[in-house]
């Protein structure tokens, strides 16, 4: 694999661990800092954003519903539900 390969790859790594600390308005904000003015890649960045923020809502949602002892699949399904009812 050639060094700019690898790089390519640890960046895309190294960025993803960061995203899971980052809230999707910090991904967003740094990620058009980074990038020259294009609409279609702003609009895959607040595409991006977008589905982090959805992780993050849902995975909220559910560990709410763990600790208040609720079990079962139906909790992705209510999850996924309340997601779309409320944001889409």
């Amino acid at each position: 694999m050639s060094q700019q390969k690898e790089d390519k790859t640890f960046k895309q790594k190294s960025t993803w661990t960061k995203v899971k600390s980052m809230t999707a308005a910090e991904w967003l904000f740094q990620e058009l800092w980074e990038t020259p003015k294009d609409k279609l890649n702003w609009y895959a960045i607040l595409k991006k954003a977008k589905e982090i923020e959805k992780e993050h809502i849902i995975n909220a949602m559910l560990h709410s519903l763990d600790e208040d002892g609720h079990t079962g699949d139906w909790k992705i399904k209510f999850v996924n539900d309340y997601y779309d009812k409320t944001f889409k």
